[in-house]
């Protein structure tokens, strides 16, 4: 990203959640998206191609998901909350779609009020809690025709991110928890 002038860095400093916040704040382009340290860009026109997806659809309302590379390609029906056992909560629709790593319009990101970043420590629930937010909003969060990025570091096999997992048993997933307990979460 050297050659780009609208590109910021923002250090996390142990809350990912704050930095993009941040970042969102600072933004002056129309779309807002991230990626985290150990990812990287998988092809160069991934986000051209997912930001004309999202533009297929409605920019104002939907999230398009900036698919990954996790050591193995999932399939649509990962990306749906209640095909994970922790998300089949009564305050989350069965139908409600995730993003772990969303493109969206940054007006839109605003409106919805950004991260939560005093509920959540890492950016996955609070970007799950952010789709779920949007969706509530009759907005939707859409699957691309291709992978955005590619995380160079995988859940349990890199010490670097013993951190994140603990933050995620310990704060995150128990917050999730205890929030979409409610039926009436989002209302």
């Amino acid at each position: 990203f050297e050659d780009k002038k609208d590109v910021r860095y923002l250090r996390d400093f142990g809350n990912p959640n704050q930095a993009v916040q941040q970042g969102a704040l600072l933004a002056r382009g129309e779309y807002l998206t991230w990626i985290v340290d150990d990812s990287e860009i998988v092809y160069e026109d991934s986000i051209d191609i997912t930001i004309e997806h999202l533009e297929q659809h409605d920019p104002d309302k939907d999230i398009e998901f900036a698919r990954y590379i996790e050591g193995m390609e999932f399939g649509p029906e990962f990306w749906v909350a209640h095909y994970h056992n922790d998300l089949k909560l009564p305050g989350i629709p069965n139908t409600y779609r995730l993003a772990p790593i969303p493109l969206m319009k940054t007006k839109l990101f605003l409106d919805l009020g950004g991260l939560d970043c005093v509920t959540f420590d890492h950016i996955n629930c609070s970007v799950h809690d952010l789709c779920f937010r949007a969706q509530y909003e009759d907005g939707k969060v859409l699957y691309p025709p291709v992978n955005m990025t590619n995380l160079t570091v995988q859940r349990g096999r890199t010490a670097e991110n013993s951190a994140v997992i603990n933050s995620f048993m310990t704060v995150d997933n128990p917050n999730m928890k205890a929030l979409y307990s409610n039926p009436m979460a989002l209302e």
